[in-house]
């Protein structure tokens, strides 16, 4: 199962109405660009290499094929559980979502009683 963030959900839509604005029928795309990189995470979460930019061993990064300059930051709560934290342009502030980072591996540890 890949659940996606709500604040990745507003990426992804944030960006493919840009791509809409510049030309119509690109917004289109850059979402078709996001269901293959989606289904390819499914279908092979362990296949993308962990995200250069954080120390937790479990936070994966799929880069967009181009001309896309995007990668879904996800983490790998086990290869049947799949969170994606952002889908962070490649030109912007790494790591800007690394509270949803925190959030996320917290809410996957298990209470005390």
């Amino acid at each position: 199962m890949i659940a996606i963030a709500p604040e990745a959900a507003l990426e992804i839509l944030e960006s493919r109405e840009f791509y809409e604005s510049r030309r119509a029928g690109l917004g289109l795309a850059f979402q078709g660009a996001v269901n293959g990189m989606l289904d390819a995470i499914k279908n092979g979460p362990l296949g993308f290499p962990r995200h250069r930019f954080t120390t937790h061993e479990n936070v994966r990064r799929a880069l967009f094929p181009r001309p896309w300059p995007y990668a879904l930051a996800y983490l790998l709560v086990s290869p049947a559980n799949i969170v994606v934290l952002a889908c962070e342009h490649l030109k912007r502030r790494p790591l800007y979502w690394k509270k949803r980072l925190e959030l996320a591996a917290s809410a996957k540890k298990p209470r005390e009683p």
